[in-house]
């Protein structure tokens, strides 16, 4: 026999030999036991194999197991195994960390609008108290001045609020008072009383300020260094730093400059330098003169004047030269001119001891007298009239004052000397119903205005490529023809007709005509000028008031 196995005498088989029961907690009963015990884990199930493995040694050792039996056994035992392989690969295998839930984020609850309580307006009372409920008005009587949510107060005795919402209450007139609900005026006996208008607080100014009441006083300007920039019943508000307000009812503070040295003091009234910055010396201002104006003086009371100084009044003029058609161009004997620039006249043939028209004309920038003649002389000698063309003290402008109340100015001085000088020369004669005063570009301002002050009784003015001004202009009033270039760069007829209506409104005495000519700022057309001269010399032409010509 080998250990726990017995051989059959006939076919040397081994027979297991198990008995009815195995005694001990450690042994099992039968091989069908085995298969309803529990096995927790890998551990016990070893135990237990081994166990299997003892019982089943001393079975055999006390008698065969029937044949029918031992392949249950072998299954059972292949389960054991598999169970106890797979736990204790279960095991070894690495235990996952447990993974931690994410709290949940909590909702947001809807928001409750906020509810603002203005002036004029508290919250809502309920069941005798006062919460935040919905906004009402205050009651007749009550009054809220500012916005918070805080109940209204009653007006104080003497100040009636009489419509719901009142922001401020109003003072009752003197020797009344309110009464017991502060919603109406009465007077000792107890009657209605008018209540004192509603007075308005404009910029600048604010509620005066009325000892132990509630209401509203007058309307006082704010103090110096407060401002208020809009209406309203609130106090003035201090200016910031950095700025000042010297006076009172300021509706703005002014900002000290420069920033980095400068600031306001305290008091916000003026600006004073940072600490740190050194304090220059004040300097004493010198009182300027203001310039007194020369009395207005006439051409004689100058020529009088120049006569006391010793000044050469008259002195010899250049000789006279004759032109075509026996005409003469002269130098006028005259010396008021101290820039050697004279003026010269123009005779057409006959002239002598003949009452004729007489032109005053004044030249443009860069010319002389002379260059107007040149001009204007072939037209002279066809309709005979008399040109005096002065000269002035500067070639590009003529001098004139800027008001009718202002004293002449030296080239008028001159213009009314070279006229006088022409006058006293012998054979001059001149038709008092033609005498007019022509200026070309910038001198028309002073041949208009001249026109309208001198002593000579001038009665038109010509006005060629330029302008007049109102205010010049003195009492004397006659036509006056307004000339300009389609094609005029400095006095089209766009801006022409702009100054012609200003004129008319501010002069409306004057008579003015218009010629629209297709040429530019010079007078290359002799139909211009024959244009002109027509006007002159034919005043029934002069009721047209807009020609154009080509």
């Amino acid at each position: 026999t080998t250990r726990g196995r017995t051989r059959h005498p006939s076919n040397h088989k081994p027979v297991l030999r198990a008995k009815a029961s195995v005694r001990g907690p450690r042994s099992l009963a039968t091989e069908d036991s085995l298969v309803q015990a529990p096995v927790a884990s890998g551990l016990d199930l070893a135990a237990g194999s081994l166990r299997l493995r003892r019982g089943v040694s001393r079975a055999r050792t006390m008698g065969a197991v029937p044949r029918s039996r031992r392949g249950v056994g072998l299954v059972v035992v292949a389960a054991v195994v598999l169970v106890f392989v797979a736990n204790l690969a279960a095991a070894q295998s690495p235990t996952k960390k447990p993974t931690k839930k994410k709290p949940s984020k909590p909702t947001k609850a809807m928001a409750v609008p906020k509810i603002k309580f203005g002036a004029g307006v508290e919250p809502h009372r309920a069941n005798g108290e006062r919460g935040l409920g919905q906004p009402e008005k205050c009651n007749i009587g009550y009054y809220k001045r500012y916005t918070g949510a805080y109940p209204c107060k009653q007006c104080a005795a003497g100040y009636i609020a009489p419509n719901k919402g009142a922001i401020n209450c109003r003072k009752c007139a003197s020797g009344t008072t309110s009464n017991a609900a502060r919603s109406a005026c009465v007077s000792a006996g107890g009657s209605a009383a008018k209540d004192v208008p509603k007075t308005t607080y404009g910029p600048g100014f604010e509620p005066q300020a009325v000892p132990g009441e509630d209401g509203l006083g007058p309307a006082v300007a704010c103090k110096v260094g407060y401002y208020k920039a809009y209406s309203g019943a609130y106090p003035c508000k201090l200016c910031a730093e950095g700025t000042f307000a010297a006076k009172t009812a300021s509706k703005s503070c002014t900002k000290c400059t420069p920033t980095a040295l400068m600031t306001s003091n305290k008091a916000r009234s003026k600006c004073v330098y940072k600490p740190g910055v050194p304090t220059p010396k004040p300097t004493k201002k010198v009182p300027t003169k203001k310039p007194t104006k020369k009395p207005t003086r006439s051409y004689a009371e100058y020529l009088n004047e120049q006569t006391k100084k010793g000044a050469t009044v008259y002195r010899p003029a250049k000789p006279c030269r004759s032109e075509e058609n026996g005409s003469q161009r002269c130098g006028i004997p005259v010396g008021f001119n101290d820039n050697g620039r004279t003026g010269t006249v123009f005779f057409p043939q006959g002239y002598r001891n003949r009452a004729l028209p007489y032109m005053l004309l004044w030249h443009g920038s860069g010319w002389d007298g002379s260059d107007m003649i040149n001009i204007f002389k072939q037209y002279a000698i066809e309709q005979n009239y008399v040109i005096v063309a002065p000269d002035s003290h500067n070639a590009m402008f003529w001098s004139s004052p800027d008001t009718a109340k202002d004293q002449w100015t030296a080239d008028w001085f001159h213009a009314q000397g070279c006229w006088d000088a022409v006058l006293r020369m012998p054979g001059v004669k001149v038709d008092p119903s033609f005498i007019s005063s022509f200026g070309n570009s910038r001198a028309s301002y002073a041949a208009t205005a001249f026109a309208s002050r001198s002593p000579t009784n001038f009665n038109s003015a010509v006005i060629i490529h330029a302008s007049a001004l109102p205010q010049q202009m003195g009492t004397r009033v006659f036509p006056i023809l307004w000339t300009t270039g389609t094609k005029d760069p400095l006095y089209g007829p766009g801006p022409t007709s702009i100054d012609v209506k200003n004129f008319r409104l501010k002069r409306p005495g004057y008579k003015i005509s218009w010629q629209i000519w297709i040429d530019n700022h010079t007078i290359n057309n002799y139909t211009q000028v024959f244009g002109m001269i027509t006007w002159w010399l034919r005043p029934q032409t002069r009721n047209i008031p807009i020609n154009t010509y080509g």
